[in-house]
């Protein structure tokens, strides 16, 4: 299984998703905060001993901030100087007698499941600055110039660069749990008999490319449906709900571990609210060729509903083709009644 970030820091939490492209699970454990300027030895330390508080694979994550003209230090103490009132003005301070502004930065991970322990790591070089400057980065960032960069800090980089700049300090831990995480994926074998389970997509989460071929492979039922471009534009939304019925369980809590063929059903509901009602919406409901007449529709609509509820609606409208019997038989089972109504649309 994939390993569990330990850190409390969200900053760490963002950057590391935005390297991988997807998020690990993280939390914030008190681990014991040792001092020594040996990196490794810290990040040891912090990983046994979050392993053997959790009991499952876990990654931590030490940074350093050495610079030469003081033999290295911060080093790891440098989160004393961030977390300080005015630590970044000091630093630079404290280079100001010395005409050698040359630092490194580095990080190291360790990664440990109980049997393996590895690390991982990286260096940028550069320059202290003279004073703080940028609003991006974090913690040192408004202070270490990366070589290359024409005397911006990281904090002034653009959004490309400073994720350039930010992998060049993590070393192989990309690759590492890339492909960790492809083994685990060639582990999970899709039983077709499995119980059919029901999940709602967590608001906000990154849509794994498995999710977007499933929605395609699913809609590709009716040709005269369009490809499924606004699918994280929907997860993000709080007012919508992207629910999809699955063989089995999801593994390890995690939708980058799901495979395509995983996906057996989907509906999503759009929720509105209007100057009387908070209302809502169901567009599409979808089960897999071969799986229809098993309740799947049913459970799908169902959860939406309770979804809606949950949310305060008092409403709940959909569109149907007349040519589409099994649909309408559907929508009459989950306690839909059929309204005299014109249906109006603008296309543009």
């Amino acid at each position: 299984m994939l390993p569990t970030f330990i850190t409390g820091n969200m900053d760490k939490v963002t950057y590391l998703s935005k390297l991988l492209g997807y998020e690990l699970e993280h939390i914030k454990i008190d681990l014991d905060e040792i001092q020594s300027k040996d990196p490794m030895v810290v990040v040891e330390h912090k990983v046994r001993q979050a392993y053997d508080i959790i009991k499952k694979p876990v990654l931590v994550e030490d940074t350093s901030l050495c610079i030469n003209a003081l033999d290295g230090l911060p080093g790891t103490f440098i989160k004393f100087f961030t977390e300080a009132s005015d630590g970044l003005n000091m630093i630079c301070h404290m280079v100001d007698g010395f005409e050698d502004r040359s630092a490194y930065a580095s990080a190291i991970y360790g990664y440990y499941d109980g049997v393996m322990l590895q690390y991982f790591s990286g260096r940028l070089d550069g320059q202290i600055a003279k004073k703080p400057s940028g609003v991006g980065g974090y913690g040192w960032d408004q202070i270490f110039i990366p070589d290359g960069y024409n005397g911006l800090t990281r904090a002034e980089l653009s959004p490309a660069d400073d994720i350039k700049t930010y992998a060049q300090t993590r070393g192989d831990i990309k690759t590492f749990l890339n492909e960790l995480n492809n083994e685990l994926v060639k582990k999970i074998a899709v039983d077709n008999n499995a119980e059919i389970s029901i999940m709602r997509v967590p608001t906000g989460m990154k849509v794994p490319g498995a999710m977007r071929e499933a929605i395609d492979r699913l809609f590709s039922r009716f040709g005269d449906l369009p490809k499924a471009v606004n699918i994280q534009e929907v997860v993000d939304n709080p007012n919508s709900a992207l629910i999809f019925a699955i063989k089995g369980d999801l593994p390890s809590d995690n939708w980058d571990l799901l495979p395509v063929e995983s996906y057996c059903g989907t509906t999503t509901l759009l929720m509105l609210t209007s100057t009387t009602h908070k209302i809502a919406s169901f567009y599409e409901v979808v089960v897999e060729a071969g799986n229809e007449g098993k309740g799947i529709g049913k459970r799908l609509m169902n959860k939406a509903i309770e979804i809606g509820k949950q949310n305060g609606v008092t409403r709940f409208d959909l569109t149907s083709s007349p040519n589409k019997v099994a649909a309408q038989a559907l929508y009459e089972k989950v306690g839909f009644k059929k309204r005299e109504t014109n249906n109006w649309r603008l296309e543009v």
